[in-house]
């Protein structure tokens, strides 16, 4: 892991995305953090197949048994570009899911 210091990616509804960088690298593959002023991951970069380098952009944060998770994901092409919105309408953790929930068909 590489901290990269401060950098500001891109404007969103006007609103610069900033922050402290963390460089990861896992297996081969390099995902660049944008971390806020209270350590949350705001936006992220990382590789594609085909597209590129895409950024998404995390908002909305709201706590959720203690954990801060993001409401709205904003996810941007490498020319910058919307490729998609995401709003998160309910989240739950530590849900007990059926016992059939990951089989695989046959």
């Amino acid at each position: 892991m590489k901290n990269l210091g401060e950098q500001t990616w891109l404007q969103v509804e006007g609103r610069e995305i900033k922050g402290t960088v963390l460089e990861v690298v896992t297996r081969g593959v390099k995902a660049t953090y944008l971390l806020n002023s209270q350590g949350l991951i705001v936006a992220e970069r990382y590789p594609v197949a085909g597209l590129g380098e895409v950024i998404s952009v995390y908002g909305d944060f709201r706590t959720i048994g203690g954990v801060q998770v993001p409401g709205t994901t904003l996810a941007f092409a490498p020319n910058g570009v919307l490729l998609f919105v995401a709003k998160d309408l309910e989240t739950k953790l530590n849900v007990t899911l059926p016992a059939d929930t990951f089989k695989v068909p046959e």
